[in-house]
């Protein structure tokens, strides 16, 4: 290859490497919260399988939308969060995880705001806390306890603002 020809592959290779593209590495875009596969305009319909800062993602798409199971691992392959999505909205029940594996909270989730008991646990899987979300807002009874299992402190939430009514 003579010297003209290698500037020339040269200077088409940097123009080419440098242009923008819309590729990323997992092969997905997410433009105004529709999946595409990088080398389509159509929404995607698939299990997305992808990895970001050390952590695994996977869900399933519907017509551009999260439909489905969808979890984050850590690298060692324990999951960091667990849960269903319904075009593209949280529901039913979710847990997250501590590093180890251990479950850190549950709870449900209902047109994409908490609803129902949720649960928080302390390493080794006592109860942290426990109380109700009605409609994404704390209500009711919530108490939070010490690693040994007494109540520390209870709260009164009423549209989510809370008043403490016993801290030990």
């Amino acid at each position: 290859m003579s010297f003209k020809h290698l500037i020339a592959f040269f200077l088409v290779f940097m123009l080419v490497s440098c242009s923008p593209k819309k590729i990323d590495k997992n092969g997905f875009t997410i433009k105004n919260n529709i999946v595409y596969r990088n080398d389509s305009n159509a929404p995607f319909t698939g299990l997305v399988k992808s990895k970001t800062e050390g952590k695994n993602f996977e869900y399933y798409v519907k017509d551009g939308l999260k439909n489905g199971e969808f979890k984050i691992t850590f690298e060692n392959g324990n999951l960091i969060m667990k849960g269903n999505i319904f075009n593209d909205k949280n529901e039913g029940k979710w847990a997250y995880y501590y590093l180890s594996g251990e479950l850190e909270s549950e709870g449900n989730f209902k047109h994409d705001k908490p609803d129902s008991i949720w649960v928080w646990y302390f390493p080794g899987g006592k109860v942290k806390e426990k109380g109700i979300f009605v409609n994404g807002l704390r209500e009711g009874m919530w108490k939070m306890y010490d690693e040994l299992g007494n109540v520390s402190m209870e709260k009164e939430y009423k549209n989510g603002i809370g008043s403490l009514l016993n801290q030990k």
